[in-house]
């Protein structure tokens, strides 16, 4: 597209008038104000966590709030949970790096190699993926049941995962690199590139929440 093209911005992303401020955007037409509330209210940092990272994810919290009345905010939110991650890591090293022998980080990446290394963030304590990993261990067992002719025309009891199957499970997905990696990553990703536009706010705090309410879990 020519620099010269004329190019316009949609009205439901435009500055809203004083008379519009407080109307829904219009691809909310199907939730409400109520339940939207309710959804990113539940999304907590517990007490431990410091303060300045409990402000940021805040911040960003209230920015996914006004995604009811301008859409495109959902991928502002998210850039700013992923600030308050990495505010996180930070303060955390900041706060144990007298005892550490790792040389001092200098990237991201670093701060979550050393999270991982440390065990501030590990696959057991990955709460959000058990039932992921509780049917991926339950599958398994029902197709050995199959091979083993155990299932026939008689319906049996599915298998129940113990607990030791789903750590396990969680241990060899390793669902903790994948997390914060994956946050550092989108994170690299809403800073350099066109990250398109979908309402993923709440969904991408929550997971942030787990990740950073873990870091100082020990604390």
């Amino acid at each position: 597209m020519s620099l010269n093209e004329r190019q316009f911005i949609a009205k439901d992303d435009a500055l809203k008038s004083l008379e519009e401020f407080g109307l829904p955007d219009s691809r909310n037409d199907s939730l409400d104000i109520t339940s939207w509330h309710a959804r990113v209210a539940r999304i907590v940092l517990e007490e431990k966590v410091p303060i300045d990272v409990r402000q940021t994810f805040e911040n960003a919290k209230n920015i996914s709030l006004y995604s009811y009345y301008s859409y495109r905010l959902h991928q502002s939110a998210e850039i700013i949970g992923y600030k308050a991650l990495e505010q996180a890591l930070k303060a955390k090293y900041d706060a144990v790096k007298g005892a550490l022998s790792q040389n001092p980080p200098k990237t991201l990446a670093n701060y979550v190699e050393i999270a991982l290394e440390q065990s501030w963030v590990t696959d057991e304590k990955m709460f959000s993926m058990r039932p992921i990993a509780a049917e991926r261990v339950r599958e398994r067992h029902v197709r050995k049941m199959i091979l083993n002719g155990e299932i026939e025309a008689e319906p049996v009891a599915s298998p129940k995962p113990t607990e030791e199957q789903i750590l396990q499970e969680l241990r060899s997905m390793q669902v903790a690199r994948k997390a914060l990696h994956g946050a550092r990553r989108m994170r690299n990703y809403h800073m350099h590139e066109d990250t398109g536009l979908s309402d993923t706010s709440a969904e991408v705090l929550q997971d942030l929440a787990e990740l950073i309410n873990q870091i100082f879990s020990g604390n």
